[in-house]
């Protein structure tokens, strides 16, 4: 049954015409996949179970070596990675604080701002900015939106323009989610239509968030909303305790002008 649901609703025609786009990260799956899908659903292994375990062997096997770890997505796939290169045990080659890293670059993906105009993302400027993949009819994606619109850390990092927040409907700007998404844009917010997201972006589900730096050079995904949250409020909690160390360095400093001034004035007379 699952075999014939994908040979009628799911198999795709892999004639191609000259000139034809053709998608450089879609998903690819086949009526195989689906079947064991569905047989590790009704098991219930929704995280690793013996499809897990088998690919792990098989794969590590394959690749001569002897273990292999399966993670949850490639971004923490990066993050183990990266964590292996802090490693002592590597000596002189050890990735040290300091040391420059080369990521990935966003490139000018083509969008539709909340205007009508067409431009492309590298139009988006900022020291900071935070992609938010979401769509209105998304529940999860909506209660996103009200938690992030309601934080006040994140209100002063929009208002004193250190954090650009782009939300992004990931799908054709004739579809009427778009409309919605429109109408709906939080104060200080930009709103934009990416219909080919999902061919550029790591996207399983919504809302995805994306973080990157002024060159959209991406620093962080796929992680949840709590942790970009807790970041945001990181962020202001950090510039005030600087704000405050300088603050009571400034007042120490004209103190001690104050006693230098007061003992230089007594030996003087």
């Amino acid at each position: 049954a699952v075999q014939e649901y994908y040979e009628r609703y799911h198999r795709k025609n892999d004639d191609y015409t000259e000139g034809q786009r053709i998608p450089y990260a879609s998903r690819i799956y086949d009526g195989e996949e689906m079947c064991n899908l569905v047989d590790s659903a009704l098991e219930f292994w929704l995280t690793a179970g013996r499809y897990a375990e088998r690919f792990e062997k098989e794969l590590a096997a394959y690749l001569g070596i002897r273990f292999c770890s399966l993670v949850n997505s490639g971004s923490s796939a990066n993050l183990l990675a990266f964590m292996a290169l802090t490693s002592p045990l590597l000596g002189e080659r050890q990735v040290k604080p300091g040391d420059e890293m080369i990521t990935a670059t966003v490139p000018p993906i083509a969008i539709v701002k909340s205007d009508g105009a067409s431009g492309t993302l590298d139009e988006i400027t900022g020291n900071s900015i935070f992609l938010f993949f979401n769509d209105p009819e998304c529940m999860e994606c909506s209660m996103a939106r009200v938690r992030f619109n309601a934080d006040p850390s994140t209100q002063e990092l929009v208002k004193n323009g250190e954090l650009t927040i782009v939300s992004i409907y990931p799908g054709e700007t004739t579809d009427e989610s778009w409309t919605k998404a429109r109408a709906d844009i939080p104060e200080g917010w930009q709103c934009i239509a990416m219909p080919e997201a999902y061919d550029y972006f790591d996207i399983r589900s919504l809302p995805t968030f994306y973080f990157l730096n002024k060159d959209h050079k991406v620093l962080l995904s796929g992680v949840n909303e709590s942790y970009f949250l807790n970041s945001f409020r990181g962020a202001v909690q950090l510039k005030k305790n600087q704000a405050e160390i300088k603050k009571q360095l400034r007042e120490a400093a004209i103190e001690a002008a104050k006693k230098q001034q007061t003992q230089t004035t007594e030996e003087a007379k």
